[in-house]
């Protein structure tokens, strides 16, 4: 009798991975359950070459917003290649160093869930930048930590001669980025009288040389390239942002990214090993080609499509939101070399232009999101003002007293569902002893 033959079914290990993985990422993909009018939109534009491949990976078992794992990727790499690459751009020389602000309405917002996929892809690679999880506290101490070699005169007490002597090596590798879960460090410093860390960070930005003129404890840097990923609130952003550093051009030199939670993982899975394997094996490859250039270039499509965007980039708008996008140009052209390095060229084409401004105008919108509400809207700040003073919340008639009862019950009820709306605060309902019906108390959402 002849005996029956098993079929084999061979399953390739990559194919069924990403059957999972695809599974997995079903379970609920609902983004944050409330609409929010004016939330920005990111163009596909922005997700170009490695950094768009990238994003499609991370997000698939991640909570964090699409857009800002890009941000935080494409600022975490504009420090790893360096100082060397550079864009002319009349007199003015651009380097790829880039500063980003993640805002979200909450701690709901995974702002820090965005940033591990990031972290996780440049872990083990060699001769990375430092890395500091600040805070960013002071300039004199962001100085040091980039610090130039210190050298001090030394008189010799037998003879009397002196000579200059190494008393620091200093710091070798001025390439630092910093991943701040808490940009209000960085305003709270601002604000205090005699601290310089906004003047150091502006600076920064433009030249990577900063040479206090202090009496003592001199310190300087040179060539230093340096750029953070920081989150902050919406509200603690409302409250710390000075006037005073958003026209002293600290504001601007930030990209400012809205963020909220993009799917409700309750287990989500660690990234696939294997395919980081290759992301990672790719951008080392990638990174040792930017290192080695140095000037830059526009192709012809590009510098055609760059004078025809840059009148609106550079047009003036009033009030906050326009001092806050106020150095739009700069940052489209630090993106656009970011995009072009990414795809291994030394020169900047129409595609790596438009990835470029598609990411700028997300930050921009972001801004305008962000500030425009709290330029224009002073009866919701005050609310927000009284409910985080108020942290057990507070009822209808209370939040009416914080206006003297001068506004209608109906002008408080619109701007506290709009509140609620936009993910700022809650509605709780609370049971006394005596009472037969629960009274509502509005909380700041935690």
């Amino acid at each position: 009798m002849e005996r029956s033959k098993k079929t084999q079914i061979t399953v390739n290990p990559e194919v069924l991975e990403q059957v999972v993985e695809q599974e997995a990422s079903t379970i609920n993909t609902d983004p944050e359950p409330f609409d929010q009018v004016g939330w920005p939109t990111l163009d596909g534009k922005a997700l170009n070459g490695f950094a768009g491949r990238f994003v499609d990976f991370a997000k698939q078992n991640n909570e964090g917003d699409p857009a800002a794992i890009l941000f935080t990727f494409l600022v975490r790499f504009s420090i790893e290649v360096g100082r060397s690459p550079h864009l002319m751009v009349g007199d003015a020389t651009h380097h790829t160093n880039e500063y980003v602000v993640i805002v979200g309405n909450s701690s709901k917002a995974r702002k820090g869930t965005s940033a591990k996929p990031v972290e996780r892809l440049f872990e083990n690679l060699e001769n990375i930048a430092r890395l500091s999880p600040g805070p960013l506290s002071s300039g004199e101490g962001l100085i040091y930590a980039v610090r130039d070699e210190i050298q001090s005169w030394v008189v010799d007490r037998k003879n009397g001669d002196g000579e200059w002597k190494t008393t620091d090596p200093g710091i070798d590798d001025k390439r630092l980025f910093v991943m701040s879960e808490e940009f209000g460090s960085v305003l709270d410093a601002a604000r205090r009288e005699g601290n310089s860390i906004s003047a150091i960070i502006r600076t920064l930005y433009d030249t990577g040389n900063v040479d206090p003129l202090t009496k003592s404890s001199k310190i300087k840097t040179t060539g230093t390239h340096f750029g953070y990923a920081a989150h902050i609130t919406q509200h603690e952003l409302h409250q710390k942002l000075s006037e005073s550093d958003s026209l002293n051009g600290f504001g601007n030199r930030n990209l400012w990214v809205c963020a909220r939670r993009s799917q409700i993982l309750p287990m989500p899975k660690p990234m696939s090993s294997r395919q980081l394997e290759r992301f990672q094996g790719e951008l080392k490859n990638i990174l040792a080609f930017a290192k080695d250039v140095e000037g830059m270039e526009w192709s012809s499509d590009a510098r055609e499509l760059w004078w025809e965007k840059y009148e609106g980039l550079t047009k003036e708008i009033d009030g906050l939101y326009g001092t806050l996008i106020a150095r739009s140009e700069a940052h489209a052209v630090r993106l656009a070399m970011i995009y072009a390095l990414l795809d291994k060229s030394k020169m900047i084409t129409k595609p790596h232009l438009e990835a470029a401004l598609a990411a700028i105008q997300y930050s921009n919108d972001s801004a305008k999101f962000i500030f425009d509400e709290h330029e224009n809207d002073p009866i919701s700040e005050k609310i927000m003002n009284a409910l985080q003073s108020n942290k057990d919340g507070l009822t209808a008639t209370q939040i009416s007293e914080v206006f003297g009862r001068n506004l209608e019950s109906k002008v408080i009820q619109s701007h506290i569902k709009k509140l609620i709306s936009s993910g700022k605060i809650d509605a709780e309902k609370k049971r006394g002893a005596y009472q037969r019906k629960p009274t509502t108390y509005y909380k700041i959402r935690i």
